[in-house]
């Protein structure tokens, strides 16, 4: 739930920025999203693999410690796609 208000938080600046540059607000938005959560899962896959971490539901139940650790490293992957899309913009020639 976290990463979602942080994400709209984002999402708000990347657009406002956007327009700055005189892009369309709209695209860079759905980008950043999409560029969020591809990161994201890709760092809550990473952890899992790192950690050897066999996803049930009991393993969640008896461990939240793991389940909390791999939603803050998701959330940190997640903002490599926000670097990521404001990298782009910023080097979009206006």
């Amino acid at each position: 739930m976290l990463d979602l208000i942080i994400l709209f938080f984002l999402v708000k600046r990347i657009v406002a920025y956007a327009k700055v540059k005189g892009q369309k607000g709209l695209k860079w938005g759905t980008l950043l999203v999409l560029n969020w959560f591809m990161f994201e899962m890709l760092g809550i896959s990473l952890a899992t693999y790192l950690l050897n971490i066999q996803f049930t539901f009991n393993f969640v139940q008896s461990n939240p410690g793991y389940a909390l650790l791999l939603s803050f490293f998701g959330i940190g992957c997640g903002f490599l796609g926000y670097f990521l899309t404001r990298r782009m913009l910023d080097r979009l020639i206006v």
